[in-house]
């Protein structure tokens, strides 16, 4: 059983190879996106259909449009493979299906761990299950094991996702940690959801979480 005294000290990071979440995982959660798609490609069939005046069909097209964008927005989350990448998550770290107070998330690291082709498919460098200890945050993940002690968090920090999520998704959770190993700092973002309502309400959970662990570092 784990101990306070185990977490006590500098973060500790722990990097291998992939084992699970390799460029063909990866390329499979990005296919997800097709899914995503479809209400598009259904608005576009439908406009094919339509019959009328020239006013009546651009309004016709412009709710179609609108409704298709609408749903795609709500299945962003699906879009991006979570339903995949939970189960990918919970095949390495079983528990991952039996806490119910930790995060399926995406890690990445500054300066990244990752390059080439595969940090250009896929802006994660790991996956993996985070949890909250007595003194510490916890990450399993397929490559990289990480413990940060709470006292070794600087800042909690809350960012948009930018165009890769058009700016709706869930927050990315930033955390700037002191002393060694030698990174500058994390970036966790949940992904276990599949709607964007459930994305957005499990980022503001991970972060009330973070910041009730160190509220007098939260900026």
């Amino acid at each position: 059983m784990s101990t306070d005294a185990e977490f006590k000290g500098a973060a500790q990071l722990d990097f291998g190879p992939p084992r699970r979440f390799r460029l063909a995982a990866v390329l499979i959660a990005s296919g997800f996106g097709v899914i995503s798609m479809l209400p598009i490609l259904l608005a576009i069939l439908g406009m094919s259909l339509l019959k009328g005046d020239m006013l009546t069909l651009l309004i016709h097209c412009l709710v179609l449009l609108l409704a298709a964008l609408a749903v795609v927005v709500f299945l962003l989350p699906l879009g991006f493979g979570n339903p995949y990448v939970t189960r990918l998550v919970r095949s390495f770290y079983p528990a991952a299906a039996q806490e119910p107070d930790g995060f399926v998330v995406q890690l990445k690291v500054f300066p990244r761990l990752r390059t080439g082709l595969r940090a250009l498919i896929e802006d994660a460098d790991d996956i993996g299950y985070l949890s909250f200890k007595d003194a510490a945050l916890v990450y399993h993940g397929d490559s990289v094991r990480l413990t940060i002690p709470f006292a070794r968090i600087e800042r909690v920090d809350a960012r948009n996702i930018g165009p890769r999520g058009l700016y709706l998704y869930g927050q990315r959770i930033v955390l700037d940690v002191s002393g060694p190993p030698n990174f500058t700092s994390l970036e966790f973002t949940e992904r276990s959801s599949w709607l964007l309502p459930g994305s957005k309400r499990i980022t503001r959970r991970l972060r009330e979480r973070l910041c009730a662990q160190v509220p007098q570092k939260e900026r």
